[in-house]
């Protein structure tokens, strides 16, 4: 059986009332539950001189200082945004992969060997592929597998990525060695190094 609604404006204001009466807008007075943050996170608030930015040059003119001095207060926790590794054993010997992003967006990675680093290259700008891409150890060798990615930002403001893989073995771009575009994929399979590669 239907039924039509005979004040459909009655039923709009008391859809209203409900949604808003959720969100504790009806009653501005009512106490909020205060806002605790973890240890060692901190809030700090600035009063901007002009309205707050609108693109995402991240760049702001405070009331008091500025923006440098603002920033420079807590550099050195901005300097690492980012850590990730990858651990493997070769012989006794234990190798680890590491990349870590910085505050100018840009990714380098090392790999050291018992704590020592025997390789280090810059893998460009951050992004959403993970650099890093795999550590392995086979036979004698170490082989590395890595994304490079550079950041394209249009007149638009739209962030687009050229990505691009190389594999490294005990060092050396495999890229390089054999005129590769780009080589991605790695994997051991029967313990003999399989990836792809475009010329």
């Amino acid at each position: 059986m239907y039924r039509s609604v005979k004040h459909p404006v009655w039923s709009i204001i008391a859809l209203i009332c409900l949604c808003l009466g959720g969100c504790d807008l009806m009653n501005p007075a009512f106490p909020q539950t205060p806002l605790t943050l973890p240890p060692g996170l901190s809030i700090e608030e600035y009063t901007l001189k002009d309205e707050p930015p609108v693109d995402e040059s991240r760049s702001f003119t405070p009331v008091e200082g500025t923006q440098e001095e603002i920033l420079s207060k807590r550099q050195s926790e901005r300097i690492k945004i980012w850590h990730y590794s990858s651990q493997v054993l070769l012989g006794g010997d234990t190798l680890t992969a590491a990349t870590v992003g910085t505050n100018t967006g840009k990714v380098s990675l090392q790999v050291s060997r018992n704590g020592t680093a025997i390789y280090t290259v810059q893998l460009g700008d951050s992004s959403p592929i993970a650099s890093l891409r795999g550590l392995w150890a086979y036979d004698n060798h170490w082989v590395l597998e890595v994304a490079h990615a550079t950041q394209k930002i249009s007149l638009s403001n739209v962030i687009d990525y050229n990505v691009w893989g190389e594999v490294v073995q005990d060092g050396v771009s495999l890229n390089k060695q054999h005129g590769y575009q780009e080589a991605f994929g790695f994997q051991l399979m029967r313990s003999k190094p399989f990836y792809f590669f475009k010329t």
